[in-house]
């Protein structure tokens, strides 16, 4: 279990540091698909690594505060990552309301939109595809995160009016 919540801090920091470069260029949308494609890229590099954190998860595995990884510990699991000792370890859902709320400030929401639903919908979607593809076909789990966004996106459009 310590080690399990020790991977999935150490994962939580390389998808913040990625959220955070992406957002440096561009805010909404763009960013949460860009987070959402960076859970694919690990899925396809690390399929072994990122199905077990998904049996940590599903067995209710949660954060640990007590785990916090030190700016050396960062640079060395990550030296490649440009500035990932000033990274903070934040839950998935953290990054998406961000960007959510910077949606619909930016009209790419509608302003009536219920952001704790879709919040779900994000977070079911960014582990249910996984879960579905990566034992068989994990190259695929990219192309299904850009269709059911799309397909998700379409429908809060729809049923908010806007």
């Amino acid at each position: 279990q310590d080690l399990m919540a020790y991977l999935a801090h150490l994962w939580l920091l390389e998808l913040g540091w990625h959220v955070q470069a992406a957002a440096t260029r561009q805010r909404g949308l763009a960013v949460i698909e860009q987070l959402f494609l960076q859970v694919a890229n690990t899925c396809e590099r690390k399929p072994g690594v990122f199905r077990e954190l998904l049996v940590w998860m599903a067995r209710g595995g949660s954060l640990d505060p007590g785990i916090t990884l030190s700016p050396v510990e960062k640079q060395l699991a990550f030296p490649e990552l440009d500035g990932i000792a000033d990274t903070p370890v934040k839950g998935i859902d953290r990054w998406l309301l961000t960007h959510l709320e910077a949606a619909v400030a930016d009209a790419e929401l509608p302003p009536n939109v219920l952001i704790p639903l879709v919040l779900s919908s994000l977070l079911s979607l960014l582990l249910g595809v996984p879960m579905t593809l990566l034992s068989h076909d994990p190259q695929r789990i990219g192309s299904h995160y850009r269709q059911q966004l799309a397909l998700l996106w379409a429908g809060v459009r729809t049923t908010s009016g806007g």
